[in-house]
């Protein structure tokens, strides 16, 4: 299925299931099929809503030169509109990301939160945290300097590699960096925004649904950073360790899938304004 948003970029998705709705939000360079293995264990009980997001999988690229996360979170705030309305909000890496501010901006379409390893590197030097601030502009910006000199399938290596190594890289299916590579043009837009950014960690005290921060045990320190400075910030949300590194979700999807079940079983009988 697609839905034609109001900026006329098509974003393809598929619904499945029966019950309250929740909606996952796939990380960059990959698709919605990310989530094959999740949807069929949670879809017995819920309505499950996966988009292929702009300008990855069967969705339209973006037009423009620059997508802030707004935008793109208003995108998809129209999407739920026109399928689910409110559902639990769930995304992985920039998936998260973009899940985060739906909640923030369109809290009416948000009954919870679950979000693996969201990267909103603009608000660690919105804190002051410049040596990981650094850290992670300096992955975007090597990325950027090779996808600007025609070369984005070392661009997207030398991002990948960051997260899980050089191992890691050998592992994917030609298919599967093909895909990442295709998504670079994307991925550019995606770097800008999160740059440009002036949302801070406090600003997401604003948030009053259920909420859960996870992090790899296996991944990086800034992963780990941002995801403890969002739990402090969200009133009442609890941060967890899932084995595995920052791909998880998408390479061993059965443990994170178990983690959501758990979360949606109790975020679903859970009071209506109870954040706790």
């Amino acid at each position: 299925m697609t839905f034609r948003t109001s900026r006329e970029v098509r974003l393809a998705y598929t619904l499945s299931g029966a019950g309250p709705a929740v909606a996952l939000f796939h990380c960059a360079g990959t698709s919605g099929a990310q989530w094959r293995t999740t949807r069929t264990l949670i879809e017995p009980d819920h309505t499950v809503l996966i988009p292929d997001m702009i300008g990855f999988g069967r969705s339209d690229p973006w037009p423009g030169d620059a997508l802030s996360l707004d935008e793109e979170a208003a995108l998809l705030a129209e999407l739920l509109e026109a399928t689910t309305g409110p559902a639990h909000l769930v995304g992985h890496s920039f998936g998260a990301t973009l899940a985060l501010r739906l909640a923030l901006r369109h809290p009416a379409l948000c009954r919870s939160l679950l979000l693996y390893e969201p990267i909103p590197f603009g608000m660690l030097r919105q804190a002051g945290e410049m040596a990981l601030y650094e850290e992670m502009a300096g992955i975007a910006r090597r990325f950027l300097a090779l996808y600007e000199a025609g070369d984005p399938e070392n661009g997207v290596k030398a991002f990948a590699t960051y997260w899980t190594g050089e191992e890691g890289w050998q592992k994917l299916t030609p298919a599967a960096r093909r895909s990442m590579v295709e998504g670079a043009a994307m991925l550019r837009l995606e770097f800008n925004a999160k740059e440009a950014d002036t949302v801070r960690f406090e600003d997401h005290a604003a948030i009053g649904v259920p909420a859960k921060l996870v992090a790899g045990e296996a991944s990086r320190p800034v992963s780990h950073h941002i995801a403890r400075a969002l739990a402090a910030a969200i009133p009442g949300a609890e941060l967890v360790r899932l084995a595995g590194d920052h791909m998880a979700p998408a390479t061993d999807p059965v443990p994170f899938a178990e983690l959501l079940r758990a979360h949606l079983h109790r975020a679903d009988h859970e009071p209506a304004g109870d954040a706790g």
